[in-house]
């Protein structure tokens, strides 16, 4: 019956290895992010994810800061850490056993209501000022299960976007320019 569509028979069964003791550093973190600004393949620990948040909410105020006295453009080098910041969320995601997919899907749930309660708004000549409370009711919402899912525990085995994290910088790892270059070669193909 219906059971049957959500039976998890079909998953296959990991050994539990187990969290690494040691937390990623900071610097470490922000490396590895970088160095992986182009891989969604993988898992991203807690501490990768919350050190690399940190540090590009740090770089971010600063850039922020510094554009306001001097008037320049350094708020631009920003842009260099969209990929790895994209990249991580979704890296995180399957460390807790989710695709990232889960986040657009989340968002787009949340978009979908609120062109719906608009609709509603609209046709009934309410007020529009009835908007702003569902809106900002909708935001909380999405913002409340994406905060859970990132810090949740990543789960203690293997799955099946790969082994627990060590949470060492991955030395082998290639850089975001050879990823580039890896990438641009298999569209010559």
């Amino acid at each position: 019956g219906l059971i049957g569509i959500f039976s998890t028979a079909t998953e296959v069964e990991f050994p539990i290895t187990g969290r690494p003791e040691n937390r990623m550093s900071f610097l470490d973190a922000i490396k590895s992010a970088f160095q992986k600004s182009f891989t969604l393949e993988g898992r991203a620990s807690r501490s990768e994810f919350w050190w690399f948040a940190l540090f590009v909410f740090l770089a971010d105020s600063s850039f922020l800061v510094i554009d306001s006295l001097l008037g320049t453009p350094f708020y631009l080098l920003m842009l260099a850490a969209v990929p790895a910041n994209f990249t991580i969320v979704i890296r995180r995601m399957h460390d807790v056993g989710k695709s990232g997919w889960y986040l657009l899907g989340l968002n787009l749930l949340g978009i979908g209501c609120w062109f719906v309660i608009y609709g509603i708004i609209t046709a009934l000549s309410l007020s529009s000022f009835l908007l702003l409370p569902v809106s900002d009711a909708l935001v909380l919402l999405v913002s409340c299960v994406t905060l859970y899912w990132l810090v949740s525990d990543g789960q203690p085995h293997a799955n099946k976007y790969g082994p627990v994290p060590t949470n060492t910088l991955d030395s082998d790892s290639p850089s975001a320019f050879a990823q580039i270059g890896n990438f641009s070669e298999s569209w010559k193909e």
